[in-house]
């Protein structure tokens, strides 16, 4: 009896010393969890573009990867930076003009009221808002308030996405240069977890990760960068809080017309007419891009609905911050792409114990 307790005993040993040290390498680990998750799926997506300009670089994939790191960072991080630093200064200006009553604002056009249903009560509460906007906002002071705190924290969370977005980039060149031992450890850790399923789930997640990457993200990231050029062409008041509503929009699958289409009415009223139609065109053409975007970038036999890349989005936006709008969508559409495959692989795995007792009579 007392043999064997010993092996109990060192089971019961090495599994927690087995515990212990996984709980410190998560806690080492957890300021950093975000940032690795967003450069792993920065990886999975660019992979694809690494191995095809791997021979120009004669096969160097650490010169062909951190080529590609700098190329993206000059790409995403200047508009995006122009974009992050434009919405904290307007999120500034906003917040101190709120709170001191100096907010000015210009007169509604007049189509607004035509707009059935919320034309007409919009249009009341902006014209109040422009002519005497100190009693407008002692009157709704509670929500101003509310408001800029809201405009404010998000404009600080998009700073510290771009920070994040250059370090994920950092790590993503970090795992195309070595893509090949990485793309291998994947696999061996999930064949070792679930055999030859595991592997071909690893396979499907990756290929999820780059379709709603590049078909969901990578899209709207486009979109807000096209609207947003257009509006800071234009000289629209707070285009970089707009561009920022714009990707968050975007990202979440709602129609972008939502914002477009008052700033396109207000350029009419306050530009001329060839511009301000130039900036229509210009506006209407890149929020209707994603209908020919997605076909062409979100890959077939992973396609997501848009009720889950929205709860991701949403759910990720508040759990991790601005930078959880992409990870959420991106986690979320992964996990519903494994969990459908899962689920149709049982209804395969049912069907073959079915049939053979459906053909045993008839063999008789």
């Amino acid at each position: 009896m007392e043999s064997n307790r010993v092996p109990m005993i060192d089971t019961v040993l090495r599994l927690l010393l087995i515990g212990l040290l996984g709980y410190w390498v998560f806690s080492f680990l957890l300021p950093f969890i975000s940032v690795f998750i967003w450069g792993a799926i920065l990886a999975i997506s660019l992979n694809p573009l690494h191995r095809g300009l791997l021979p120009r670089f004669g096969d160097r994939r650490g010169l062909c990867a951190s080529v590609m790191v700098l190329g993206l960072l000059s790409l995403l991080a200047v508009p995006a930076g122009l974009i992050a630093s434009s919405a904290i200064d307007n999120a500034e200006a906003f917040g101190t003009a709120v709170r001191t009553g100096t907010l000015e604002i210009p007169a509604p056009p007049k189509a607004l009221g035509k707009v059935p249903v919320v034309g007409p009560k919009i249009q009341t509460l902006w014209t109040a808002a422009a002519a005497d906007f100190p009693a407008f906002s002692k009157a709704h002071e509670k929500s101003l308030k509310s408001v800029a705190r809201r405009i404010s924290g998000m404009a600080a969370s998009a700073a510290g996405a771009m920070l994040n977005l250059m370090l994920a980039l950092a790590v993503a060149g970090a795992l195309l240069a070595y893509a090949h031992d990485s793309i291998g450890g994947v696999h061996r850790i999930a064949r070792r977890i679930g055999g030859a399923r595991g592997a071909e789930i690893a396979t499907l997640a990756g290929a999820t990760i780059m379709s709603v990457a590049k078909g969901v993200v990578g899209v709207a990231f486009l979109q807000a960068v096209l609207i947003g050029a257009g509006m800071f062409a234009m000289g629209v008041p707070y285009a970089g809080l707009i561009t920022l509503v714009v990707l968050l929009l975007a990202i979440l699958q709602l129609p972008l017309f939502i914002v477009v289409l008052p700033v396109i009415i207000y350029e009419f009223n306050v530009a001329d007419t060839l511009p301000a139609t130039l900036f229509a065109v210009w506006s209407v053409v890149a929020a209707l891009s994603d209908n020919v975007l997605k076909p062409l970038l979100l890959g077939r036999g992973v396609e997501v609905p848009a009720l889950v890349i929205l709860a991701g989005a949403i759910g990720g936006m508040f759990t991790e911050g601005f930078i959880g709008l992409f990870e959420g969508a991106v986690v979320l559409a992964v996990a519903y792409t494994l969990l459908i495959d899962w689920l149709k692989q049982g209804e395969i795995n049912r069907e073959s114990h079915i049939l053979p007792e459906q053909d045993a009579p008839s063999s008789k």
